[in-house]
């Protein structure tokens, strides 16, 4: 099993006689943490934001397929030192880019190689655009090479593993996502008595799953009713846009960014919210046919799930 570096303390329970974790550092790493960290400390200098977004836009661009590209090949190498062969190579997408050392894994020891995707990377959304994307289709096609030797696909709802083996021609199953009871089954959950908390876990990226509305809300309930007793609280990555948006809408005082935190206190936090809160692209086709990963922890953690960004689908 490899998965990238730095690994959340606790983010799950390693700890089998027949699991052996291989940590590769990413070396985008850095940079990525040093925008969680201006998520919280950014002022109110929008060009500030512009330069960075473009910064990081550009970044993103050179990247192919993604920016998690440097994190392949550091997979890669680490790869070739491997002495233990494995019977079976399994790839968990997107992103796209951990297919290439799954596959060239899959190439050195002969093993056959399983693709997961857990969400839709081009083949799978090129059909709902009708534009097209120089660099979509480049994508699109390197999806394709990658995932040819593959002997399986499977992927999370019914939509999405019927319109993959149809595009992908390939053995396609359903293995759907889910959560572990027992990280939810000690634990007590510690409402606040004195404001509702609404509490998101995980990454946030830019112009994505846009938490907006849910500020302009409060915002008019803190101008029309006088009602501010409301925390907005963010665990993981967040894109300083977020930071910007509250501040636009005068509910900054409301919103509070804890950045990456350990597996086991995302799942207390979860259960410490009077409301959960759940997003989607802005009525995008991509996300009909998707759940978000966070949806079942969610439901683990037994409360009320605010939904933004879809109006119908799979998803909410």
């Amino acid at each position: 099993m490899f998965t990238r570096f730095p690994l959340n303390e606790g983010m799950a329970n390693l700890q089998h006689e027949n699991l052996v974790v291989h940590l590769v550092r990413d070396p985008l790493a850095k940079i990525v943490k040093h925008g969680t960290a201006a998520a919280r400390e950014i002022d109110r200098r929008s060009w500030v934001l512009n330069i960075r977004g473009l910064a990081r836009d550009t970044a993103k661009w050179l990247l192919f397929p993604d920016e998690f590209l440097p994190w392949a090949l550091s997979a890669r190498r680490a790869i070739s030192g491997l002495r233990d062969e494995p019977n079976v190579v399994v790839a968990s997408v997107g992103p796209l880019s951990a297919v290439i050392p799954a596959r060239f894994a899959s190439r050195r020891f002969g093993a056959p190689l399983a693709v997961d995707y857990r969400d839709l990377i081009e083949v799978g959304k090129g059909r709902t655009s009708a534009r097209f994307n120089f660099r979509r289709h480049l994508v699109g096609l390197l999806e394709r090479a990658v995932t040819d030797t593959a002997v399986l696909i499977s992927s999370v709802t019914e939509p999405m593993t019927m319109v993959l083996g149809t595009l992908l021609r390939k053995k396609t199953i359903l293995v759907q996502n889910g959560f572990e009871p027992s990280e939810f089954a000690n634990r007590k959950p510690y409402p606040s008595s004195s404001k509702l908390r609404v509490v998101f876990c995980g990454t946030i990226y830019p112009k994505e799953r846009n938490p907006s509305p849910l500020f302009q809300a409060v915002s008019t309930l803190k101008r029309e009713k006088g009602i501010s007793n409301i925390s907005i609280e963010f665990f993981g990555k967040t894109a300083p846009e977020v930071k910007q948006s509250a501040i636009k809408e005068g509910v900054d005082e409301n919103v509070v960014f804890h950045g990456e935190v350990s597996h086991a206190n995302s799942i207390q936090a979860q259960m410490n919210a009077d409301v959960l809160l759940l997003l989607y692209r802005e009525n995008n086709p991509d996300e009909k046919d998707v759940y978000s990963g966070k949806l079942f922890e969610y439901i683990g953690a037994r409360r009320p799930i605010l939904c933004l960004g879809i109006e119908e689908g799979i998803g909410p």
